[in-house]
């Protein structure tokens, strides 16, 4: 069976030398899609673990067969390469990572093997639904017009390696609650090849502006509506299931200006 991962490029720019990247980057988002790469959502840091200069880009294929197809021909395009060595006669680092996207795909059997609790097929036999960014092009109009920019937030998270039922049933409780506060729900990945291991949920959402998160957070933590005190009540049994948490935000650049 297919499962769908998402591709992560994270990147350190000089700070000089951004008006040189974002030339050879246009030139380089034309060449990957002519070679078949789905689009890229671009982001740039902007609080979190890594300074304001990295740039990191996020593709979703659909199986993990089609990326190695896509990889593989790489190496024998003339075209990539050249934009490949260009890149990095640019950049000071480059990391790749691999996550599976759990949003929409099975859940693996060994989940249900190691997890304490037993997997309710009710709630998570199945996993959570897949909540792909969309984009209104008139809100981004409106949105450069007024000085706003989108944002990703990202929540990290490090697993007990038996409570992946516990998990991903709270998982469902709290995207209940936020879908009847009115917010967007996250796409939910799993580690698969980067620096953090095999037990470690990533969950991403995006904004329409920095201005909507605050507004969702200051909601959240007032408990301003009696379904942002569900979000709170949601809120305090996600702390049950997670031994550490890093939070990360960045500017998404795909749909705004560049810098």
């Amino acid at each position: 069976m297919a499962f769908a991962i998402v591709y992560r490029q994270v990147q350190q720019i000089p700070a000089a030398k951004w008006p040189e990247f974002l030339k050879m980057e246009k030139r380089m988002i034309a060449a990957e899609a002519k070679a078949g790469y789905p689009a890229a959502r671009r982001y740039r840091s902007m609080f979190g673990g890594e300074s304001s200069n990295i740039r990191v880009y996020s593709r979703i294929f659909e199986s993990y067969a089609d990326f190695a197809k896509l990889l593989a021909e790489r190496f024998l395009d003339d075209g990539l390469a050249k934009l490949d060595a260009e890149k990095m006669n640019i950049i000071d680092w480059e990391r790749d990572e691999l996550y599976y996207l759990d949003s929409g795909s099975p859940v693996p059997r060994w989940m249900q093997a190691i997890s304490r609790k037993p997997f309710d097929p009710e709630h998570v036999a199945c996993a959570i639904p897949r909540h792909d960014v969309v984009v209104d092009p008139e809100q981004v109009r409106k949105n450069i017009e007024s000085g706003k920019v989108r944002v990703l937030y990202r929540q990290i998270q490090h697993i007990p390696r038996d409570r992946w039922a516990e998990k991903m049933e709270q998982e469902r409780i709290s995207d209940d609650a936020e879908l009847k506060a009115g917010n967007p729900l996250p796409l939910r990945l799993r580690s698969m090849h980067s620096p953090m291991d095999s037990h470690t949920r990533v969950s991403e959402r995006e904004y329409d502006s920095m201005e909507q998160l605050c507004r969702v957070t200051e909601n959240f933590f007032s408990e301003a509506t009696p379904e942002d005190a569900e979000v709170m009540d949601a809120e305090g049994r996600r702390q049950e299931f997670f031994t550490w948490e890093r939070e990360e935000l960045y500017y998404v650049d795909s749909d705004s200006f560049d810098p």
